[in-house]
Parts: C-alpha cells; structure tokens; sequence
C-alpha cells in the first residue's frame, strides 16, 4: 500500500453554473501512513476529515507538477527560501486550510514531511506530525489518480475548460521523451512552460554532450543560472574523460550490493555497501590503509582532474565517471588529496550502482544516490565500527584525537567528525 494516500468522498449534487468550487466540493482525508494528517481541532471540537473544495490543490499540482515532483535541494545548506514554497501544499489553500505537507523530492524518492500548524484565518489546528520516504513512482502514481479523479468530477458536470484540466491534460498527452525532457526542466525548479530557450536548448546540447543519466545528475544539482555557466565544465568533462586511465571494477562487480528501499534512509544503503566491500576485499575497519587499498584494487587514479574552466562551473562537480561494463573512466575534480580520496569514495559508489553503462556526476545534491555516495566514501575512509572501538565505554573521544585519525586515513577532519556524531560517540570540545 502507498505511504501517501488521498481519501475523499464528493458532497455536491450539483454544480452551480458550473462552479469547479461546487464540483470538487469533497470530505478529504490525507494520511502519511497510518497517520491522518488532515485531522484537525477547531475550538473543541475535533474531526478527521476536512470539508473543502479541491480544485485549487488540484489546480497547483498540476500546473507546478515538474518541480514538485523532481526540483531537490540543491546542497544540504540550502538557502532557497522559495523551495518549500514550491513544495508545500499550503500554497494551495486560497482561504481553505490545509495541512503543512511538504513534498520533496530526493531523486528516485520522494520525503514527505508533515508539521503542525495553526490556520489562524479559519481557527483551525492541524496537529499530527509525520514524515516518511516513498519512490518517486509511486509519489506521482497517488497524486495522478487524485488529478484524474477530480477531473473526472468536473467533467461529470460538464467543467471542462478550467485551468488545471488544461494543465493537466498537457501532462497527460505527454510523450515518454517529452516528459523525460520535462522531468530535467523541473529537476532545475522551473515549469516547462516558463523555461525561456536559452535554457532549454543548454539542456538539449548537454543530453547530447553527457547523456541522460549524467545529465540528470546536473540538473538535479544546478540552479537555472548556473545551466549556461557550466556548460564549457561540462563539455571538458565529457571530451577528456575517456583518455583517463581505466578503472577496473571486477571487484565491485563481484560484491554482494545491498538492495534499494525507499523507505529507508539513503544513508543506510551506502553504509552496507561499503561494510560489503570491506569483507569482500579482507579489509579489517582498523587498516589505516583500507580505503587506500580498495583505490589500488580497482585501479582509481586519485590525480587531480586540473579543469580549465574552473569559472563556468566545475566547482559545482567533484568528479565524474563513465562505465562501460568492467571499467570505469573517473575524473577527480576536487582540489586537496583528502578531498580526491573522499571524491574517489563516492565515485566508487556510483560506478557500482550505476549499471553497465552510464555516465554520472558526483554533486552537492541532496538526492539518494549522492547522498549514499557521501556516506560510502565516509565509512571507507573513517569506519563507524573503528571510532566505536577507539571510543571504548567512555563513548567518548577527544577532539585532537579525531582530528588524528582523519590523518592518518587521508580524511578531511569533518568526515571524522561527522562519522564520530552519527556513530552516537561525543567529542569533547578543544
């Protein structure tokens, strides 16, 4: 069963002169799981369904669904302070309360978070909070029989020309490579129908220049701004990657990779693929040389990569790779030696979930592949098992300590850090 559900029961006989308010007139119950997240309190009394029209949460999903379902955040530190507006659901109220559902996309995924809120305009208290992942398939196959449904109620009373059939019915009549094409204009934070032809047709050469798979990847990192700046980076990568030295990757290949679960955290994903790895090679998490030596068996040149546009966008990039079966083209991007090892890390991760052939870019976004990918290249350099040992039943290190540990692993410090917080260990302060 889905996570997201949409449960409604239509109220109106008629429709006034054929208002679309009057058509959609329903009893909604959405629910995150077995949570209702439409159950409310106003003053003391309390009820489990909201009594409103629909159209205007229909009409704001279809006209802006390309960014909500595909546009994430671009970097963990995101200061967009119009992206949550462009994935809550309270953008659609128009005086009728909603609860706050933010829908936000993290690549093959979707994160779907809930908070309390009070609509002081209706006196209305919404106060159940929950979250929860879901595949983006499975996201956007809820919300189109919720579109197509309340389509099929307006036409019911002869409502056929409003904005949102419009909308939709474009979406609709879409084909595949139209609407791959329309997931990439999205993916940037900008309707289809918005996006001007510069940018269109920067999309265009790019599909050409990298292919699919590493184009998503670019358009799931970069603001529309930041489209035509990278575009000489990317045209460098693509003519000088397959003159780099081969990675070998039977050692990858002949590893157990633990499955996909959307309904887990990325992270974990990348967590056991690197615990895989380990055992696989005979690599014990106390080897100060363990990532090193995964590097040297799959042959990963940990060069830099010296861009000569380092002004039209390469910093967006810390790598790129390019499989072809049992091999691999990788280019390391990133300035520092500790940085390129952690770089290499996540190229690893990619390569290996990426299928036969494919190109990918290593970026900032916060989706699920590059997200497992930070972790992956965290545990092979700083395993969370090894600070747990160093930590002992104090639970506890000192902060000179891990900054001598990522060291000696040709770590950045702040992956030993970070690795220290998510293994529950305390760092005591300098």
């Amino acid at each position: 069963m889905s996570f997201l559900t949409f449960k409604k029961s239509w109220l109106t006989d008629n429709a006034a002169n054929g208002d679309a308010l009057d058509a959609t007139h329903a009893r909604l119950q959405i629910c995150l799981g077995k949570q209702n997240i439409t159950e409310y309190k106003i003053g003391r009394k309390t009820d489990n369904k909201l009594e409103i029209p629909l159209y205007y949460l229909a009409e704001w999903l279809a006209e802006n669904w390309w960014v909500i379902l595909f546009e994430p955040m671009k970097d963990e530190e995101n200061d967009d302070p119009g992206f949550i507006r462009r994935h809550s659901i309270l953008s659609a109220q128009h005086g009728f309360p909603l609860p706050a559902l933010s829908i936000i996309p993290f690549g093959r995924s979707i994160r779907l978070n809930c908070s309390p809120r009070k609509a002081t305009f209706a006196n209305v208290s919404f106060f159940v909070d929950a979250f929860g992942d879901e595949s983006t398939d499975d996201v956007q196959n809820t919300l189109s029989k919720f579109l197509n449904d309340s389509d099929e109620r307006l036409r019911t009373f002869g409502i056929e020309d409003t904005n949102f059939q419009a909308a939709w019915n474009e979406i609709s009549n879409l084909s595949p490579e139209e609407k791959a094409f329309c997931e990439l204009i999205g993916s940037l934070g900008l309707a289809p129908s918005c996006v001007n032809d510069e940018i269109s047709n920067a999309v265009e050469k790019l599909l050409g220049i990298l292919g699919p798979r590493a184009v998503r990847d670019f358009c799931l990192a970069v603001t529309p701004a930041q489209v035509l700046t990278s575009m000489a980076s990317a045209e460098e990568i693509s003519e000088r990657l397959p003159k780099l030295t081969d990675a070998k990757l039977d050692a990858l290949i002949k590893t157990d990779l633990p499955s996909e679960n959307f309904k887990a955290p990325s992270w974990r994903r990348g967590m056991q693929a690197a615990k895989n790895l380990r055992e696989k090679l005979g690599i014990d998490v106390k080897d100060e040389n363990g990532a090193t030596k995964i590097f040297e068996v799959l042959n990963i040149d940990l060069s830099h990569f010296d861009s000569k546009s380092k002004k039209s966008g390469s910093a967006l990039f810390s790598g790129a790779i390019d499989r072809q079966g049992n091999v691999a083209k990788i280019a390391l991007l990133a300035e520092g030696t500790s940085h390129r090892r952690f770089a290499a890390g996540r190229a690893t991760y990619l390569t290996w979930v990426s299928g036969n052939e494919a190109r990918r870019l290593m970026t900032n976004a916060v989706t699920r592949d590059q997200q497992a990918s930070r972790q992956f290249a965290a545990e092979i350099l700083v395993p969370q098992s090894y600070l747990k040992v160093l930590a002992q039943s104090k639970g506890k290190l000192s902060h000179d300590h891990v900054i001598e540990i990522a060291q000696s692993r040709g770590a950045m410090p702040d992956v030993a850090f970070k690795q220290a917080y998510n293994a529950g260990i305390s760092v005591a302060a300098i």
